[in-house]
């Protein structure tokens, strides 16, 4: 035989207010997560650019960045090869 159980009334208002808070802290989180990976990447553009110039007004690009480049990707790809 089959329990038959009853819904409070008011069960749908908690529910559909759960469901909100949960995608409001969900939204919330991407865009804090979003700002962290933004301001990031800028510092991480901001250092290659520092490197590159040495502290002059315009870099010579070529040799160093690529060595930073496969710095960078070895690393990622446990195996560390660096040509500095």
């Amino acid at each position: 035989m089959t329990k038959m159980t009853t819904v409070p009334e008011n069960y749908n208002n908690i529910h559909a207010e759960i469901v909100e808070l949960l995608k409001t802290a969900r939204s919330a989180a991407a865009r804090n997560i979003n700002s962290i990976m933004t301001a990031t990447y800028w510092e991480i553009g901001r250092r290659i650019v520092m490197f590159e110039q040495g502290g002059e007004h315009r870099a010579e690009y070529g040799e160093q960045l690529g060595c930073l480049s496969l710095c960078w990707t070895s690393s990622h790809a446990s195996v560390h090869v660096c040509c500095f």
